[in-house]
Parts: C-alpha cells; structure tokens; sequence
C-alpha cells in the first residue's frame, strides 16, 4: 500500500514522464512490479460484474506472503 506521500510523487512523476503509474511506482521504488500485478488482480478480483465468477476464493496473498506447502 502507497503512503499519501508516495502517492502524489508517483502521480506527479507521472504527469512529467507521460508512463503509467505502476511503472511510476516501480520506478520510485515504492513497489515492485509483482506486488502491482498482485494488487491489480486483487483489484478488478473483488470489483467484478455481476454474474462473473473470480478467480480468487476470498481474500489473495501475495506470493511472498505465502506459506511453503
């Protein structure tokens, strides 16, 4: 998760470098590029259309969270 402060400065390196804000993200170090895809399948996993079935069964670990099975 951003801090209100990571969050102005990745947009506002966005609005300079014309990139999306997860490579903006990325960029600053404030995320990696696995925790973005992480969040974004999280995301659009809970805020699906009626009727469509999830991937996710409840709530997603990211995979560094994981337990070793």
């Amino acid at each position: 998760m951003l801090t209100e402060p990571q969050l102005r400065a990745a947009l506002a390196y966005k609005r300079a470098t014309g990139v999306r804000l997860g490579r903006a993200v990325t960029t600053l170090g404030f995320a990696t590029e696995l925790k973005i895809e992480w969040a974004s399948l999280a995301y659009h996993g809970r805020h699906q259309r009626g009727g469509e079935r999830s991937v996710w069964d409840g709530e997603p670990t990211p995979p560094e969270h994981r337990r070793a099975s």
